[in-house]
């Protein structure tokens, strides 16, 4: 572990804070992406440095304030100004993602933030009722698979955005990076067994349908490799691998589409948008 975190490179904020006011302020610095291995707030004391040191490769309990993104609380004396700096360190993709808000600020941000997000699970959890319905009604193989897809992926966005290490592995960061690995692998497996089942890629494309299988052999692998290889190693091949998979993806269901298929039209205008919304999101790990 001393030699990884000699390997990665740390970023380093300073930012200075300044209140006019006659009395002391209260205010919050949130770093909103969650997926930071070891972020740390130096705070500027009496006689040396107070340092907040929390990251997803800690123990959640390590927060100053119990929540999914990073939130620090911050007093400034009255007439004073303070620099801070923050330090962060990951084996993935770093987003610097600053804001700084009041308390009641904050709790009106958090009320709208869980609406939202209850809404968005809400839907995913509506989405897998009826693949799963659908599937049990007509037995067609293409709803297990994106059954299977839509149950990974909702997972895997518990994951993304926080909540799973909040609630369901608070104490377990090694965990909480392996089985990010895992289920983008696992997701990729499911939406790869959708697109050629739907659009009957043995059938109308058989040589795709040859690369569609290379391409979930890959996703077992690196499945099957998470659990002993460091994150940072498996990350970057990851990455990759989903986005050749996704642009794939994307020109299976236009081959498909010119070869005849009719569930092609509809593959294409509903997947189509996600898909090239999934290539822009991906490209953010390679800057």
């Amino acid at each position: 572990m001393k030699w990884l975190l000699r390997r990665l490179l740390a970023l380093w904020v300073r930012f200075t804070l300044r209140n006019a006011e006659s009395e002391p302020r209260l205010v919050y610095l949130r770093q909103s992406y969650p997926l930071i291995d070891w972020l740390e707030l130096y705070e500027p004391a009496a006689e040396r440095w107070k340092t907040h040191a929390t990251g997803d490769r800690r123990p959640f309990n390590s927060r100053d304030v119990k929540h999914k993104d990073f939130l620090f609380p911050v007093t400034l004396p009255p007439q004073s100004e303070r620099t801070f700096y923050l330090r962060y360190l990951s084996q993935g993709p770093v987003d610097i993602n600053l804001s700084l808000v009041g308390a009641s600020s904050l709790a009106e941000s958090l009320s709208k933030e869980q609406m939202a997000y209850g809404i968005y699970f809400g839907c995913v959890l509506m989405l897998l009722v009826w693949s799963g319905l659908v599937f049990v009604a007509v037995r067609d193989q293409a709803f297990l698979a994106y059954f299977a897809y839509v149950a990974t992926f909702g997972v895997y966005m518990t994951v993304n955005t926080g909540f799973a290490f909040q609630y369901l592995w608070p104490d377990s960061p090694r965990w909480a990076n392996v089985c990010l690995i895992m289920l983008l692998n696992f997701a990729l497996l499911t939406a790869l067994q959708f697109s050629t089942t739907i659009l009957r890629a043995r059938d109308y494309t058989p040589r795709m349908f040859r690369v569609a299988r290379l391409l979930q052999v890959l996703a077992a692998l690196g499945i099957a490799l998470s659990p002993f290889v460091a994150y940072s190693t498996l990350i970057r091949p990851v990455t990759f691998l989903i986005l050749i998979a996704v642009i794939f993806m994307i020109t299976l269901g236009i081959v498909s589409l010119l070869s005849g298929s009719r569930p092609a039209r509809f593959y294409v205008i509903a997947w189509g948008a996600f898909l090239c919304g999934s290539v822009i999101f991906l490209l953010k790990n390679f800057s």
